[in-house]
C-alpha cells in the first residue's frame, strides 16, 4: 500500500475505517473530507512510486506533493490547479474550494498563503 502525504506537513496520511482520512501529525485536525480523501489516493496511484525518500514533516507556505513531498504548484493561471514538478501528479480541479480552504487555515502558521 502506498503512503498518501499531508498537504499541509508532510506527514503521512493515515486511514481509518472505510471513510477517514487524518494527517498522523494532527495538523488538520478534522482530517480531510472522504472526498478529498478518496481524490488524493486516486492521485497517488496514477503516478509513479517517488524515487527519493519523503522529507520530514515541516510546516511550509505551500502545499505539499501528497506523493513525493516537492511543492505543489499552479498548472493553470485562470483557477487554481495543482500539480506536482517532480512526479507529475495533479490533483483534480473539482477538489480545489476545499483545498483553498485548507491553504487559507493554515497560511498563518507557515507564512502567506497562495
Amino acid at each position: 500500500m502506498r503512503v498518501l502525504h499531508c498537504l499541509i506537513c508532510a506527514a503521512p496520511i493515515e486511514q481509518r475505517g472505510s471513510n477517514r482520512f487524518n494527517c498522523s501529525a494532527g495538523v488538520r485536525g478534522g482530517g480531510y473530507s472522504p472526498r478529498l480523501g478518496f481524490s488524493i489516493r486516486r492521485a497517488v496511484y496514477s503516478v509513479d512510486t517517488p524515487k527519493e525518500p519523503p522529507r520530514q514533516p515541516s510546516m511550509a507556505p505551500y502545499l505539499w506533493c501528497p506523493n513525493c513531498t516537492a511543492e505543489l504548484e499552479d498548472y493553470d493561471g485562470r483557477e487554481r490547479r495543482l500539480q506536482c514538478a517532480s512526479c507529475g501528479l495533479r490533483l483534480p480541479a473539482t477538489d480545489q474550494q476545499e483545498l483553498l480552504e485548507i491553504r487559507q487555515d493554515h497560511g498563518d502558521i507557515a507564512g502567506e498563503p497562495w
